[in-house]
């Protein structure tokens, strides 16, 4: 499954592709054409972030071996690419937020806000913000549903 969170207040976004055979090239062509409304030659922002993020990506879509997660961040744009996040639940959670605190770490930073004492409260709310969202989006839809006892087969 494919998940968008806009951040609007930090005109940001993250991409969240929960299966690696589900993550295109189409699919950072897609979010990348949603950001670059605010660039001043979008189209040429496309196609350079695209290819930036597809080189950084491929090592780990690509290899059959590859479990977990693996955050890219492009200019306020993260993607998060997740191996196989549907075949353990929890597991797959403790990817998902660890990916999701990197996207966060690089957001923030590039908009100046260096993770401090005086600054957590911003970093985790907007975590929290991110995960509210994705488990929206996940839960709701076909793919995402959540068996009752899944929690309980995993712990």
């Amino acid at each position: 499954m494919i998940v968008d969170i806009y951040i609007p207040i930090w005109v940001g976004n993250v991409t969240i592709v929960t299966k690696r055979t589900e993550f295109t090239e189409n699919v950072v062509r897609n979010s990348l054409q949603k950001y670059a409304k605010i660039q001043p030659d979008s189209e040429k922002y496309i196609e350079e972030g695209t290819k930036v993020v597809m080189e950084e990506l491929r090592e780990f879509y690509s290899n059959p071996e590859w479990t977990g997660g693996v955050t890219i961040t492009n200019d306020g744009l993260s993607f998060i690419l997740l191996s196989d996040f549907d075949k353990d639940i929890a597991n797959g959670f403790n990817s998902l937020t660890h990916e999701i605190l990197h996207a966060v770490i690089d957001l923030l930073s590039a908009k100046g806000i260096k993770m401090t004492a005086a600054t957590e409260e911003v970093y985790t709310y907007l975590m929290g913000y991110i995960v509210e969202e994705f488990c929206k989006q996940y839960f709701t839809s076909s793919k995402g549903v959540l068996p009752s006892n899944a929690l309980k087969e995993t712990i």
